[in-house]
């Protein structure tokens, strides 16, 4: 620990474990007594030890070179002796060649000195319009913007500065980037990520109200000081960033003149910071001035060292570290070997992600220790650990390499050359719309079956054949990765995609383009309502009757549909005989509390929404006015409850389900075991914190959905702790995941087996493309309810796109299959992608293969009937003539034409190779390409292989 005086000679303290420390600086050779003011360790002349710069006030500056134990002072050989009345400094490689650089806050002309690698600096502040003159007090180097490199603020006596670093050893003023304004005077700064989004904040101290600066992902910054609690109006000195219980959030520590230092606990999400200095012990009154951070006793809590001036200093032993821990101590090669910029990153819980920066100089006139220090809370494990050093080399560890509670020394190691490339794509069948799109995401493995983290490796993309456009990452592999988003065209066919890697072999991937569905594939038509609203038609044909405002619709084994008359408070059963309609429950008026047995004519239910059929015949219906579910038994027209007890609340887990409080229950499904799945679309009285409660043996749980709270709304934890916004219509696959249509989340949600929740479709954000191309990237805008075909089809009825959407489980295929995006009805049957729905709500597949679907806006039920590509019958091209040229092209000799045959002929074009020179012109060129696509798909009936099996569409 170095500390520096005024007019006194300074200290080095060395640790000596147990709690003690000697000062050995006249030993060693740095117990300069200038007038000091700051200093700041980092490797200088990259021989693997730290060098020790001090600043001095009317005195020249001082660099100790590191001799192996003593020290010999460079500054006026290295350059770097300013006489600028200098305050603060730190230390940052800002152009990336393994040499750190040097920035001084003088009171009067700042400058910076660029490292050139022999020993030696070059003032270059003024060339690269970096020299502020507005005294300052403390530069700090971080990577605000994410890009790779150190941008520089300056906390001024004046207005404080911000550059950013382009990439290229220059700097562009970033100052404006600050909201509001940042007008100065401060004294110091802090850099951390407190929000854990990834992104560095910036906390700067001043004669008044502190600013707390939030990172608005990398493109500025806005105060929320006051919002956050954290707005200290003393005459602050010094701040620190260090999660000081390790629950896995960062704290604030500040030093005030002549006013009690202060720490504020950081209680996670959007909570204010809670002000704990004297509970922790901290809260001296006195002018303190610089603070750093560092674990001393390395019983992985940050303890704690503040300078004093006229009164002695303060080592804080920290006492409230009780959560689990892991520091990383980083050693750079390539990069400068005390690692200043190094970007360490964890993640543990499967989800929490916490980033640390190694700073060369921060706070106030101070550097805290050259590690990371990471908090775990209750985490048992970390799930992987990454550095990306400054020379742009990353290095991952898995959990077995990391452990907890301990220090962890990490070397910089380039990485190993890649062997193996790999390509995925989020979906390879599409399409042919001109709009789907796919990711497709290449990868370099090594020797050991890790993914080679190499960088600047060319890569590039093509299409061999076919239609379509390719947005490609980058002309170079990053970390292993590069990437190209295709979009495809027009032209229904085979689309082979080559990837070729530098020094390694070339890997392509075949994407499907299906044809659009046609006006015979889909088509819809009304089987009841006349479009108008209201109430009439009972025993007439259920296309001359009213409906208000239908929610969903349910078909039994011999094809009748009840219609859940929402607005109607009723059900409505369709005879498929005669096509006629009546009510079977319902009086019409809406009522609530407890469900008694009786005629189901004479039952007053409050809004029906949800329906599904229970295995003896029984139809279950929620009631979402009425706050439960009511058991329908149709043979005997009577009714009785089901679940719910009629009052609104969230109660009743682990008891019987009708005792159970439920509020707006609206979606029902039930598995292939005969348990009833329900949501309760607001659960108390707080919009849109949804359920799903599972009905087992009568008795009630809830299985996904926090109705407290506690949780953030994400994915890949269990159920029960990821919230849901809006859950509404569900459905269970043959598999057992159940699917959840979040009208608030704008997405359908999947719980598995194992209880663990995903986003299946959507993106989160209401929006509508995405139509034609994978799950993943389909814009979904309030979706109300989902059902399976036999097939392995999920429908989605997205409501405020006016459409029904089909999922293929298998390959990921999403497309629209029912409406034109718009609302209102312009007819009764035909196209089903040119008649319009208004806002669909329950669908349920009948046992004909149809969707009948409860078109609620237009106050009618329609059924869709389709033939999708992958139904229609296979219509095979002819065998190749076995005396033609084209038999050639099976090159394998497997008796097809395909996809394998292609890899070798893309290899070989623009060669002289006989083999696959097809037309003999000594070329192998694009008169070969047009026999070969000519085969391409064909059995070769001259092979032996040939076995007259049809094997040209096999995937």
């Amino acid at each position: 620990l170095y500390v520096v005086k005024s007019l006194e000679a300074n200290r080095l303290y060395r640790n000596d474990g147990g709690d003690s420390f000697t000062d050995v600086a006249s030993q060693v050779g740095v117990a300069d007594t200038g007038d000091g003011s700051g200093a700041a360790w980092a490797d200088y002349d990259g021989d693997g030890d730290l060098d020790l710069y001090v600043t001095n006030f009317g005195q020249p500056n001082r660099l100790y070179r590191n001799e192996g134990g003593t020290f010999r002072e460079q500054g006026m050989l290295a350059g770097v002796d300013d006489v600028g009345d200098a305050y603060g400094a730190a230390w940052a490689d800002t152009d990336n060649d393994g040499d750190p650089d040097l920035y001084i806050a003088n009171f009067g002309p700042n400058v910076f000195f660029r490292n050139l690698g022999n020993g030696t600096f070059e003032e270059v502040a003024g060339a690269l319009g970096i020299a502020d003159s507005s005294s300052g007090i403390q530069p700090v180097f971080a990577d605000f913007d994410n890009d790779q490199d150190q941008d520089l603020f300056v906390a001024n006596s004046g207005p404080n500065r911000l550059w950013w670093n382009n990439g290229d050893g220059t700097f562009e003023d970033g100052s404006t980037a600050f909201v509001p304004l940042d007008g100065g005077a401060s004294t110091g700064a802090a850099v951390g990520d407190f929000n854990n989004d990834g992104f560095l904040d910036l906390y700067v101290p001043y004669f008044g109200n502190n600013r707390l600066y939030q990172n608005q992902d990398g493109e500025g910054f806005t105060d929320v000081g006051r919002s956050r609690g954290v707005a200290d109006p003393e005459n602050g000195r010094g701040a620190v960033w260090g999660d000081f219980d390790n629950d896995g959030l960062l704290d604030l520590f500040i030093t005030n003149r002549d006013t009690e230092n202060k720490i504020f606990r950081n209680l996670g999400g959007d909570s204010q910071f809670l002000e704990v200095g004297e509970t922790f012990g901290v809260n001296t009154s006195a002018d303190s001035r610089g603070v750093a951070l560092a674990d001393f006793d390395g019983d992985g809590g940050l303890d704690m060292f503040v300078a004093i001036q006229n009164s002695p200093d303060q080592l804080f032993r920290n006492q409230e570290a009780e959560g689990n821990w892991l520091t990383v101590l980083p050693k750079g090669s390539d990069s400068s070997f005390d690692a200043i910029g190094a970007r360490i990153e964890i993640v543990y819980n499967r989800t929490q992600r916490r980033i640390r920066e190694i700073t060369g100089g921060t706070s106030f006139l101070s550097q805290d220790a050259l590690s990371a220090p990471f908090g775990l809370g209750e985490a048992l494990s970390v799930d992987t650990l990454s550095i990306r050093w400054p020379s742009g080399t990353l290095q991952r560890f898995s959990p077995e390499d990391v452990g907890i509670n301990r220090v962890i020394t990490i070397v910089e190691e380039a990485p190993l050359p890649p062997v193996e490339v790999q390509i995925e794509t989020t979906g390879d069948i599409l399409v042919a719309n001109g709009t789907a799109q796919t990711d497709v995401t290449v990868t370099l493995f090594n020797n050991l079956a890790e993914i080679a983290l190499v960088s600047d490796r060319l890569i590039t993309f093509s299409l061999d054949v076919g239609g379509g456009a390719l947005d490609v990452s980058g002309p170079t592999i990053v970390d292993g990765k590069a990437s190209a988003r295709f979009t495809a065209g027009t032209l229904p066919g085979a689309t082979p995609l080559s990837i070729l890697v530098s020094g390694l072999p070339t890997q392509r991937v075949l994407l499907t383009l299906l044809p659009r569905l046609s006006g015979t594939d889909a088509t819809l038509e009304t089987i009841a309502g006349t479009g108008n609203g209201g109430f009439s038609g009972d025993g007439d044909l259920a296309t001359e009757a009213n409906f208000n405002t239908p929610r969903d619709v349910a078909v039994d084994a011999s094809g009748n549909v009840y219609i859940a008359d929402s607005a109607n408070n009723r059900i409505r059963h369709l005879n498929p005989t005669d096509s006629t309609i009546a009510t079977v429950a319902g009086t019409g008026v809406a009522g609530s509390g407890t469900v008694f047995d009786g005629e189901a004519l004479d039952a007053n239910i409050a809004d029906p929404r949800g329906m599904f059929f229970h295995p003896g015949g029984d139809l279950i219906v929620s009631e979402s006015g009425g706050q439960r579910i009511r058991r329908i038994t149709l043979a005997q027209g009577t009714t009785s409850a089901f679940a719910g007890s009629g009052f609104s609340g969230f109660s009743g887990d682990g008891g019987p389900a009708t005792d159970a409080n439920l509020t707006t229950p609206r979606g029902l499904t039930i598995d292939s075991f005969g348990n009833a799945y329900l949501t309760s679309l607001n659960t108390g009285n707080t919009p849109n914190v949804s359920t799903v409660r599972l009905i087992k043996n009568d008795q009630i749980s809830t299985v996904a959905g926090d109705p407290l709270q506690l949780f953030p709304n994400e994915d890949g934890v269990q159920g029960t702790k990821s919230r849901l916004n809006g859950a509404n219509g569900v459905a269970v696959d043959g598999d057992g995941n159940l699917y959840i249509a979040e009208i608030g989340g704008h997405r359908i949600r999947r719980v598995d087996p194992y209880g663990i929740i995903t986003t299946f479709a959507g993106t989160g954000a209401p929006g509508s493309s995405g139509d034609g191309g994978p799950a993943r990237f389909l814009e979904l805008n309030g979706p109300q309810d989902v059902a399976f075909d036999p097939a392995g089809r999920l429908f989605i009825s997205d409501s405020q796109n006016n459409r029904v959407v089909a999922i293929e489980l298998e390959t990921g295929l999403a497309q629209t299959v029912a409406g034109t995006g718009r609302s209102g009805s312009n007819g009764n049957r035909g196209n089903a992608l040119e008649l319009n729905l208004d806002e669909p709500g329950g669908l349920t597949v009948a046992p004909d293969g149809s969707v009948v679907i409860a078109d609620a806006g237009n106050n009618r039920v329609v059924r869709l009937r389709m033939l999708f590509q992958s139904d229609a019958p296979t219509v095979e091209p002819p065998p190749i003539d076995p005396g033609s040229g084209e038999a050639r092209a099976d090159f394998n000799g497997d008796g097809i034409v395909d996809f394998l045959d292609f890899l070798p002929f893309a290899e070989a074009f623009g060669s002289t190779s006989a083999t696959y020179d097809l037309d003999n012109d000594g070329l192998v060129g694009f008169s070969d390409f047009l026999t070969f696509t000519n085969a391409f798909g064909r059995a070769n009936s001259s092979n032996p292989a040939f076995t007259g099996i049809p094997r040209w569409a096999r995937r």
